[in-house]
């Protein structure tokens, strides 16, 4: 569901142009566009992909770059060897494990890493001979909270380049590869192609025409309803929504011919429990470039959750936009924030109050959305909280700010703990840490964020 047509790169490129300032050369002109298309073209991609695939998509991205600037820099057989390890027709004798520090379970498969490196480059061909001469040197490496930046011992932490040392960090720390293709990708491309974009969905319509479907690409527990009212409200659209299912096909085409004919939006929501209308629906997308009498503010929006049965016609010829939890607490946080217009902090009685336990609401809302990637240890079940419950929560809390002279820390934690949030809970172990992590955010404390805030002048 990641295509695009040729239409929206040329959309792109063209606004890249247009709107990037002078440049006193021609070559710092080129280097500039260059530049700021690369970072458009990262934004535009990530937001049809899922958190998963958005680091891997950085480094596909960074590995063409360099491989276009500097082909002898990345070799192709070294990028196969990352992504697969040795080739299974290499014999190899194992030697007997000569360090304290990797297991002789572990052992085998480092050791076949380590061989099978010097098989495929010059650089590190007698890696394998020198690690088996002086394994101590690797110790503070391998014990390294940051092996991605760590140096390894001399002559290989100058001798080797940026890509090789990825290799040495599969074999030694395979569980840092992650943090290591990412420093990687800041190293060579910058840290901004390490950061997407927080979900913005004005942005995506900034980028469609009356043509141009938007189509959002779903996950358990995502609604973009919400998003949705809100765009056409700032935009002055009035909007309809049809939710698609069984016997609902001849609404959806009839909602469709009135809507484009007035300039509104509509939403066809579900489009994947309702795959035999699609063929007829890709018709209609067809037809709306040959359509003199549409006019030019219409939209057509969409959502559906992953399926292999969608239209491709469809996924080629709209915007696809992911509803996703940004992934770590910094990237919630502000997505949670973007989304929070300039009346709603200072629609309270008590602005500096509310402003201070909306953050801790906020953040609250990160940890329990966050946890969830750490599966069992995060939580005993999967939930799906979503930006509703943050919502809800957030009007329910200006509320009781304004009608108490003293801030209702029982019932704040009630509500939120144990209904908004704690009504989606069904285990008993996490119903009791939910509400302990809410207690440390909707306390008496919190007051001191307040005077921190009017200190250092900062507003969120």
């Amino acid at each position: 569901m990641y295509q695009y047509s040729l239409i929206h790169f040329k959309t792109l490129f063209g606004s890249t142009v247009k709107y990037l300032p002078q440049s006193p050369t021609q070559d710092q002109r080129l280097e500039d566009i260059n530049r700021k298309f690369t970072k458009d073209f990262y934004d535009f991609t990530c937001r049809s992909l899922f958190e998963k695939d958005k680091l891997l998509f950085s480094f596909v991205m960074t590995y063409k770059i360099l491989m276009t600037e500097f082909n002898d820099k990345i070799m192709r057989a070294e990028l196969r060897f990352l992504l697969a390890g040795p080739a299974s027709d290499v014999e190899i004798r194992y030697p007997k494990n000569p360090t304290e520090w990797i297991s002789d379970i572990d052992w085998n498969g480092f050791y076949a890493q380590i061989y099978g490196m010097g098989l495929i480059c010059d650089n590190l061909k007698e890696f394998c001979d020198y690690f088996m001469a002086n394994h101590g040197q690797f110790l503070s490496f391998y014990s390294s909270l940051k092996n991605e930046n760590y140096p390894l011992p001399e002559p290989w932490n100058t001798k080797l380049t940026d890509f090789q040392k990825l290799l040495i960090i599969k074999a030694l720390r395979l569980d840092k590869l992650n943090n290591a293709i990412t420093y990687y990708i800041e190293t060579n491309l910058g840290k901004e192609f390490v950061e997407p974009p927080t979900f913005d969905v004005s942005k995506s319509y900034k980028d469609s025409t009356y043509i141009t479907p938007l189509l959002f690409v779903l996950t358990t527990g995502s609604d973009p309803v919400n998003d949705f009212r809100n765009l056409a409200e700032a935009n002055g659209r009035k909007c309809e929504l049809v939710s698609l299912g069984k016997s609902m096909d001849k609404i959806a085409v009839s909602k469709i011919e009135e809507t484009k004919l007035k300039g509104s939006w509509i939403l066809l929501q579900n489009c994947h429990l309702s795959i035999s209308f699609m063929p007829k629906l890709e018709d209609i997308i067809d037809g709306l470039q040959s359509n003199p009498n549409i006019e030019p503010t219409f939209r057509l929006w969409l959502t559906s959750m992953s399926s292999k049965d969608f239209s491709i016609n469809i996924c080629k010829s709209s915007i696809k936009i992911t509803m996703e939890p940004p992934k770590g607490l910094k990237l919630n946080l502000l997505r949670q924030y973007n989304n929070i217009k300039d009346i709603d902090f200072d629609g309270c009685a008590k602005p500096e109050l509310f402003k201070s336990f909306l953050f801790s609401l906020c953040f609250f809302h990160a940890i329990v959305q966050d946890r969830r990637k750490f599966g069992a240890i995060g939580w005993n079940n999967s939930y799906n909280f979503t930006n509703e419950d943050l919502i809800v929560s957030r009007m329910q809390l200006k509320t009781f700010l304004e009608d108490y002279d003293d801030v209702p820390y029982k019932v704040l934690n009630y509500l939120f703990a144990y209904i908004n949030y704690g009504g989606r809970v069904t285990d008993d172990k996490d119903q009791r840490l939910i509400r302990t992590i809410m207690k440390f955010y909707i306390e008496p404390s919190v007051r001191i964020i307040n005077i921190l805030i009017y200190l250092l002048n900062l507003r969120y």
